[in-house]
Formats: C-alpha cells, structure tokens, sequence
C-alpha cells in the first residue's frame, strides 16, 4: 500500500518524503498563489479575419483550450483554413515559495515537411522542448510531433513570479487537418 499524500499549504505535495504528481486542483491549493494566462493567435479564419488577436479569457471557436485551474492549455488548428495558423499562451505562475513543477506535452502535427508544426516551450525565458512535424511527404497524415525531449520535465520554479510560454506556428496553410500541441503543469 503506497503511502498517503500529504498536502500542506504552502508546500509541495509530497508521498513517502518524496514530491509527487498530483491533481490540478491539489496543485493549485497548495503551490500556487495565481496562475494568469494570456493568449495571442493568428491566421484562424473562425472569425472571417486571419489577423493577430490577443486575449486572457477564450472566445468561442478560438483556437485555445484551458483545463480546470488553467493547469492545461492547447493549440489546435483549423483544417486548412488558407493561412499560416500561429499561436501563444503565456502563463504568470505566482507561487508562495520556490519549488518544482513537471510540465508534460503531447502534439500531433502533419505528415507532409519536417520544417512545418513549430513549437516551443519556455520557462523563465529558458527552452524546455521544442518540436515539429515528423515530415515524410505524406500530405494529410498525421503523426506524433518530433520532441527536442521526452516528457515530463521538471522545473525549478522561484519564490514570486514565473512565466511558461508556448508558441506554435504552423509555417504553412496546408495539410493542418488534426494539428494540436498541449502541455499540462502539475
């Protein structure tokens, strides 16, 4: 029988002495003060124009998914929509002490040039993992994205204000059918 989780407010979740994954909201009880999102996309044609937007709550139809506690966030494109499909998201994580985080990620991208799907992932301006497509002149097809990394990572955040940013960029207009990356912080 494994050991209970202790969770104490203030301090990272721990089981048997050790620090352990843990539900977005038992995150967010104890390690966190706030999370704050912003998001930034263009090229979507759900709202008749392709041009830049930016916004911290998500519109309809938008290309942006938030879980519960803003914990998990995804980027998912149009099918062929015509443009070049872009995208960030931008967290101010506020946590009451310094402590580690694991960051997961997962992403599909398309089949046709390893040069297209471009993503990035930062922590307090530093590269966690980047991606793009796996390529293979296979047009329409889609496949798990090609990772700089294996997932999870942890990361060492300070006491105060952190900043997670993904970026996505699709590089072309074609073959987006299926096209996501996300990453969940626990």
């Amino acid at each position: 029988m494994s050991p209970p989780v202790h969770i104490i407010a203030g301090k990272f979740p721990t089981q048997g002495g050790r620090p352990v994954i843990v539900t977005e909201e038992q995150f967010a009880a104890c390690c966190c003060k706030e999370i704050v999102w912003a998001f930034t996309e263009e090229g979507m044609n759900y709202r008749g124009q392709p041009t830049l937007q930016s916004y911290s709550t998500i519109p309809t139809s938008a290309p942006w998914f938030r879980g519960k506690k803003g914990l998990t966030v995804r980027f998912s494109c149009e099918p062929d929509n015509g443009f070049t499909q872009k995208g960030t998201a931008t967290a101010v994580i506020k946590t009451k002490v310094a402590r580690p985080i694991s960051i997961a990620w997962r992403g599909m991208a398309e089949g046709q040039s390893d040069t297209f799907d471009l993503f990035n992932l930062t922590v307090n301006g530093a590269t966690l993992v980047s991606a793009h497509s796996p390529g293979g002149d296979n047009g329409y097809t889609t496949a798990p994205a090609i990772f700089s990394t294996a997932s999870p990572k942890s990361v060492a955040l300070v006491a105060g204000a952190n900043t997670v940013s993904m970026t996505f960029d699709s590089v072309d207009s074609q073959f987006n059918t299926g096209v996501f990356y996300e990453i969940t912080i626990s």
